[in-house]
């Protein structure tokens, strides 16, 4: 006679909660199916389900109208004193932008007026404008205003600006807000070959652009300097507007600008582009009818030896030719050419 199987000992409370669970799932779906259809809907149609809207997150643009906002106080308009404003049509007057915590404001020299000078501010403030100090090669000024106090702008320490990069040009046309331009790098001396001047491009290429008006990057420091008259729709870097700065505060100017020239020393992307430079000082800007100009040099060349000499930095090429007393033997390297040129000193006698 075969035993009969051993079955599991029942668990009284495990199957109540299993059973109590089918149950209540069971009348809660039952319940939620009669209040559903009790819903009362319009013309006999299906309920209507909850609507989920999902919203992208998206970036935008810059509120531009905060960076013209900030950097307006340190925009002026340099003009005859006691002119009054707008200026009439012919009349002289650049824009300016406040450099130094203690008054000084950068313009371009072609335009500013002869005499007695007044800055009119974004914000409204009059005051008047003492000393001019002016740089020969890069037709940039700078004039000390009696007024030490308000907002000053400084120059990018950043990388050059690249082809796309978007930049905003400010100005206070009468001394009552400002204006805004907005503009995008287009190109640079190099893309366009063959340039005097270490320059990048606007587009859109605006020649009436007014020289010295600042071109702001995101951040409101500038990123450059819109250039002399007759070279419409370019702007002078940072950089090189820094280094030509820095020299007239300081009422120094490199020996290389009584040659007709200015140097910088090239690095990252840029002395890339320039080729393998290893050593020697590049030309960054070259005055129009200049002897550096007729000798042919450019924005881009790397100059290696001054009369012989090896020079290895922008400084040593100012020390070299601060020695020199009439004319210069520079040795120059162009890319794959190696040239020399000779260039004369602008008050040899």
């Amino acid at each position: 006679m075969s035993e009969a199987p051993i079955l599991p000992r029942p668990r009284p409370l495990r199957s109540a909660l299993i059973g109590g669970g089918l149950l209540l799932a069971v009348l809660g779906g039952a319940a939620g199916m009669r209040w559903w259809t009790a819903t009362p809907t319009p013309q006999g149609r299906a309920p209507a389900r909850p609507i989920v809207q999902i919203v992208r997150q998206q970036s935008g643009l810059p509120d531009l109208a905060d960076l013209v906002e900030r950097s307006c106080p340190a925009m002026a308009l340099l003009v005859p004193a006691g002119a009054v404003l707008p200026v009439a049509e012919g009349a002289k007057a650049t824009p300016a932008v406040r450099i130094t915590d203690d008054g000084w404001l950068l313009a371009a020299a072609s335009t500013i007026p002869a005499g007695n000078l007044e800055a009119v501010f974004g914000d409204g403030r009059r005051v008047a404008v003492g000393e001019v100090r002016t740089d020969p090669v890069s037709g940039l000024a700078i004039a000390r205003t009696t007024d030490a106090t308000g907002e000053s702008l400084s120059f990018s320490d950043g990388a050059p600006p690249r082809a796309g990069q978007f930049g905003l040009a400010v100005a206070t046309p009468a001394g009552l807000g400002c204006s805004a331009d907005l503009a995008m790098i287009e190109s640079d001396f190099l893309t366009d070959g063959g340039a005097p001047n270490g320059y990048f491009r606007l587009a859109p290429s605006a020649a009436d652009w007014p020289p010295g008006l600042p071109v702001l990057g995101a951040d409101g420091q500038m990123i450059g300097v819109v250039a002399s008259a007759g070279a419409g729709g370019t702007a002078i870097p940072a950089s090189i507007g820094r280094l030509v700065v820095d020299e007239l505060l300081r009422n120094a100017l490199s020996p290389t600008a009584s040659f007709g020239f200015r140097a910088v020393d090239f690095g990252g992307a840029l002395a890339g582009r320039l080729g393998d430079v290893r050593a020697g000082a590049g030309v960054a800007l070259v005055a129009a009818g200049s002897s550096a100009a007729k000798a042919g040099l450019r924005a881009g060349d790397i100059v290696t030896t001054v009369d012989g000499r090896p020079v290895s930095s922008a400084s040593e090429l100012g020390r070299a030719l601060d020695a020199v007393k009439a004319t210069a033997e520079l040795t120059i390297q162009r890319r794959d050419q190696q040239l020399t040129l000779t260039v004369t000193r602008v008050d040899a006698s």
